[in-house]
């Protein structure tokens, strides 16, 4: 998933237009009423915060502390960082005309947005599951 950002972040968007890739992304921006860019930025941060989420242990230990933190949060900040770095790298890259794409406040907001819901899901689903199991 990274790569996959990290390349829809720094290439051309030329060759994606009217790709298949674009055509997905397209009807899930109409069903949701978004603008499109910001709807595709919002949907992979949502994955991407799932998918390092998923690779991590249920908490991770802080180095040089004894306390635990849960792998939710790392996964959120992690992808928040990643969206910002992005979008670092397009403004290094366009002024010094490696690449056309720009960097934009709006798709660091969309960024984190998208890695913030998926976190404040994953939270609710952890604590529900929690509440559940000591019921029992």
């Amino acid at each position: 998933m990274l790569a996959l950002i990290t390349w829809l972040s720094l290439a051309d968007p030329a060759p994606l237009v009217d790709s298949a890739f674009d055509r997905v992304f397209l009807m899930i921006a109409d069903a949701l009423g978004c603008r499109e860019d910001k709807c595709v930025h919002f949907t992979l941060y949502f994955t991407l915060t799932f998918t390092l989420w998923s690779a991590l242990p249920l908490r991770v230990d802080l180095p040089r502390s004894r306390q635990r933190v849960p792998s939710t949060f790392l996964a959120g900040l992690g992808a928040i960082f990643w969206g910002f770095l992005m979008e670092l790298a397009q403004l290094l890259t366009y002024h010094l005309q490696w690449g056309r794409r720009q960097f934009e406040w709006g798709d660091i907001l969309a960024n984190s947005l998208g890695a913030l819901a998926m976190t404040l899901l994953l939270l609710g689903l952890h604590i529900h599951l929690c509440h559940k199991l000591t019921r029992r």
